[in-house]
């Protein structure tokens, strides 16, 4: 079977041609509709700056993942990386004029800093007019990696001042194909007695864990089916009708035993709306703690248990 391109994998091969030649601007606009998207490959082109001996050759072009840089880059310790991001719905001047100060001094211990601009559209005026003036003067060694839907969403002078590279968002197909195939797990786990369905979890934990992109499409399949139940619930709308995992039906006629909607009956019987709705939650904060590198076969792995325990996962902690 033939393995799609990740999305990712274009502005990578872009940003490694640029490396290769000698062409590394101080500042790429990576914009693209889908903000996982746009915002693993800003991760990613940050650890091959980072990193000891980068794979360009690769392709795409990827770093070693073994030295200390793509350790510390990893694990978002790397003094030569920092992070902005949006503070409640905007960033604000004081984080950018901290920015500022920080740039005063020479990398610590990478030839380069780099500086991950998370949704730079939600800049306030002010705080996008102060960045403006470092970049005009970005100093020695120091790479600005904005992420943001569009170059139409910034300030036309930082849009100006950055190489934009386009993120493309998954095909449709492929996120369909995902979704439908955690639907048709969560059946199976419903249904199978819990020794099976553990080891059920537990590997498919691995499989969608291996890319971010995998990850991302398992835990929105799962708010999805979450949403669907909720709503079944509070319209009083029979489980029958909920949206089958087979796509070429839109409902479960007439369900008998052994079928999925009979299945994810009983299952509601077992959980209380509140926990379901709690579980929600800690989807939307899953997919959240995507970003932040965390062990996703572990994330995964307690997303997908509730469907055997019927008890929300425990919270996550940052």
């Amino acid at each position: 079977m033939h393995t799609p391109p990740a999305p990712t994998d274009i502005p990578l091969k872009i940003f490694g041609r640029a490396l290769t030649r000698g062409r590394l601007a101080h500042a790429y606009a990576l914009c693209g509709p889908d903000a996982q998207v746009r915002e693993e490959a800003a991760f990613a082109m940050a650890r091959i700056l980072l990193c000891e001996t980068p794979n360009l050759a690769a392709r795409p072009p990827a770093s070693c993942g073994k030295c200390r840089g793509c350790t510390r880059a990893a694990h978002r310790t790397h003094p030569d990386l920092l992070f902005i991001e949006p503070d409640g719905a905007m960033i604000r001047v004081p984080q950018v004029r901290e920015l500022r100060r920080s740039l005063v001094y020479s990398p610590l211990e990478a030839t380069r800093r780099v500086i991950v601009i998370r949704e730079a559209h939600l800049m306030n005026p002010e705080a996008a007019n102060t960045l403006l003036k470092t970049l005009e003067e970005p100093g020695e060694g120091n790479v600005f990696l904005l992420t943001a839907p569009s170059t139409d969403s910034l300030l036309s002078t930082i849009a100006s001042r950055c190489q934009t590279i386009r993120c493309p968002a998954p095909s449709e197909e492929v996120m369909e194909e995902g979704q439908e195939e955690v639907r048709v797990l969560v059946l199976e786990l419903i249904k199978s007695p819990r020794p099976r369905a553990i080891a059920m979890a537990l590997a498919a934990a691995s499989r969608f864990a291996r890319t971010p992109e995998a990850a991302g499409t398992a835990i929105r399949a799962l708010k999805g089916l979450v949403r669907d139940l909720l709503l079944s619930a509070w319209e009083n709308r029979p489980v029958s009708q909920l949206p089958h995992p087979d796509r070429n039906r839109t409902e479960v006629s007439d369900p008998s035993p052994g079928t999925g909607a009979e299945s994810l009956r009983a299952w509601l019987g077992r959980i209380r709306m509140d926990d379901l709705a709690a579980y929600g939650a800690w989807l939307d904060e899953a997919e959240r703690a995507l970003e932040r590198n965390i062990n996703r076969e572990i994330l995964l792995g307690a997303a997908l248990l509730l469907w055997i325990t019927a008890r929300p996962p425990a919270a996550l902690h940052a």
